[in-house]
């Protein structure tokens, strides 16, 4: 059982501290009864000293399969907006506990620990919440089900450490003369949040001025194309947005700057992907080639004939003419 907390307390927080520079949508899921399943998903049964006897070990290499195998009963497949995944595994006393073993064979987390995690950059963090050893224990005496609590203390902090790794917060660049001291707080540091909003917004101004210069080479090499006027201010307005963007990064403005950044974004790739110019894409000189000469062929080459044909006529009666003229 888990404790309605985890978003409203943790999550939300988090995210609110960087919805400065983009829009987060929180969902949540339960999913009963899911197992581990796919080639090299399987755990392998390694003796211990604990009261189990036992633990299952997921090697490093199979953590992608584990990825793959949970991912096909996630409903992320609703929106094509893109998502971060974060998944609480909470493995049958069957299969449990689970621990990661790194390539050279030794464990991922202390012995102690009854959580295990790991991070998939750009698609999230999965956290194995094993149940207590005493549930299990007692599981195995008599096979009796009984509820597993998962609590905040042991999960949310797993999961935040995995949003700051996901969204890039970690400085571990040392600072001179500096001493960073614990925090403590569940909300991001204010300079960490300056430097993603910073960072994210340079992404934004770059990827909206890499979007318009491959849009004018495209453009370039395409004749007698013809831009509609929303297409037209799109661009207008990607670039202007662009240029202002950059004013208010040199002035330090970093909230309004990300927001003006965002909108050259957005204007940038609407201009891109307008359908309009999809047609025309797709529509080049060598496919009209391939269209017509098929359908004209047949059409010019009886007249090319005949024009052949009267050419030799007239050759005909023009010597016809001179060699009258030398009898005469």
């Amino acid at each position: 059982m888990f404790e309605p907390c985890f978003v409203s307390d943790y999550i939300a927080p988090f995210l609110n501290e960087l919805s400065g520079i983009t829009n987060f949508t929180i969902k949540t899921q339960w999913i009963y009864q899911v197992g581990l399943e796919g080639v090299g998903v399987q755990a392998k049964q390694v003796p211990d000293d604990s009261k189990t006897g036992r633990h299952y070990a997921l090697a490093e290499d199979s953590l992608p399969h584990i990825i793959t195998s949970l991912e096909k009963k996630l409903g992320t497949q609703i929106t094509d907006n893109p998502c971060i995944h974060l998944v609480v595994y909470v493995p049958p006393c069957a299969q449990a506990p689970l621990k990661i073993y790194r390539k050279d064979g030794q464990r991922a987390s202390p012995l102690s620990s009854n959580v295990e995690a790991f991070t998939s950059a750009k698609w999230g963090g999965i956290v194995f919440a094993n149940p207590a050893e005493t549930t299990c224990v007692r599981y195995m005496e008599d096979e009796q089900f009984s509820d597993v609590y998962v609590h905040a203390q042991d999960v949310m902090p797993v999961l935040l450490y995995q949003l700051r790794k996901i969204f890039d917060l970690e400085n571990n660049a040392p600072l001179l003369d500096t001493t960073l001291v614990p925090y403590n707080s569940i909300e991001p540091r204010t300079w960490e949040v300056d430097t993603f909003i910073r960072t994210n917004t340079i992404y934004l101004v770059h990827s909206a001025t890499s979007t318009l210069q491959s849009l004018i080479q495209l453009l370039g090499g395409i004749e007698y194309i013809v831009i509609n006027d929303e297409v037209g201010a799109a661009i207008q307005n990607a670039y202007h947005k662009v240029i202002e963007a950059k004013q208010q990064l040199a002035q330090g403005n970093l909230q309004t700057a990300a927001f003006i950044a965002r909108e050259a974004y957005t204007s940038a790739e609407r201009a891109f992907f307008d359908p309009s110019l999809l047609a025309l894409l797709y529509f080049p000189n060598e496919q009209k080639y391939a269209i017509y000469i098929p359908l004209f062929l047949p059409i010019m080459i009886p007249v090319v004939f005949s024009f052949n044909t009267i050419l030799k006529y007239f050759r005909k009666r023009k010597s016809s003419k001179q060699a009258k003229s030398k009898e005469e």
